[in-house]
């Protein structure tokens, strides 16, 4: 199985949002830095890319656990610093997606992640596509508790909204490749 298809069989996902506000942003925060850092860090893997990096978060529930083989979105919020002419319009967005391959977490809070990210999924998004927060995406993002919450922190994504998420995903492939994701509905 390819790991595009590994990626589109996720059943869950984490959401970890990044700012860049004084005092309560991330390294992350800033659009084009954060995709210029996982550009610079991954290391090719078969139909992918895998990144690995020490990260500064908090999952919201104690009891919650990232596991290997979840999915992972990287959202950044409206307090987020986006590019100059950005084209969605400095909107909150997901700005790329993976599957958790290694998570060092002790109790809630998390400092190690490794991401493996498909290649066509990592191609559509470090070409300025993102999963932006619309009023068609409005239930699907406020389903997450997004919104006004802490930034750094890590989000169970609700399944309905991760299959919203996976399958505009599905759609953004399709067009970048121009071929359709067998197996995606």
């Amino acid at each position: 199985m390819s790991s595009l298809d590994n990626f589109l069989a996720t059943r869950s996902g984490w959401l970890f949002a990044l700012s860049a506000s004084a005092g309560r942003g991330s390294d992350w925060g800033i659009v084009d830095e954060f995709l210029g850092d996982v550009q610079l860090s991954s290391k090719e893997s078969d139909d992918g890319y895998l990144f690995s990096s020490q990260v500064w978060g908090k999952v919201l529930n104690r009891d919650s656990v990232i596991q290997k083989g979840d999915g992972i979105a990287f959202y950044h919020s409206k307090r987020a610093e986006f590019p100059y002419g950005d084209r969605h319009k400095r909107r909150q967005r997901i700005s790329l997606m993976g599957i958790v391959e290694e998570c060092q977490q002790a109790g809630q809070d998390v400092s190690f992640l490794k991401v493996r990210i498909p290649e066509d999924v990592f191609e559509v998004f470090t070409g300025e596509e993102a999963i932006v927060w619309t009023p068609e995406r409005e239930q699907a993002f406020s389903d997450c508790g997004l919104k006004d919450g802490p930034v750094r922190a890590f989000y169970p994504i609700p399944p309905t909204s991760w299959a919203t998420f996976l399958s505009d995903v599905a759609k953004m492939v399709e067009e970048y490749t121009g071929e359709p994701v067998l197996g995606w509905k």
